[in-house]
């Protein structure tokens, strides 16, 4: 096991170097030099579209699922009253042509 610095606890790491660059940045500060602010506000950019795309969707999907049940529901319950009122009918038609209430 190789003996441990004298600065153990508060030694700074080494940098970390891309070797696949001719001259690549020593530290952060020459990174950071160089960097432009527009790459990272297109970044932002299209990921909110793309949240904001996903969640529009999900959102018309779930009302349109709604509008389609509210009519379903709607439609099943005027042909309901309308059966309903088709068998009083036949029930009372029926109760009045009986033979047995004629005697």
């Amino acid at each position: 096991m190789p003996p441990r610095r004298a600065c153990f606890p508060t030694c700074k790491p080494p940098e970390k170097r891309d070797f696949m660059q001719s001259n690549p940045e020593l530290n952060a500060t020459d990174f950071y030099r160089n960097y432009d602010p527009v790459v990272g506000i297109g970044t932002v950019g299209i990921l909110m579209i793309i949240i904001l795309m996903v969640s529009l969707k999900s959102i018309i999907r779930c009302s349109i699922q709604k509008y389609k049940l509210w009519t379903y529901d709607r439609k099943l319950n005027q042909v309901q009253k309308e059966n309903g009122q088709r068998e009083l009918l036949s029930k009372e038609s029926s109760s009045s042509n009986s033979p047995n209430e004629m005697v």
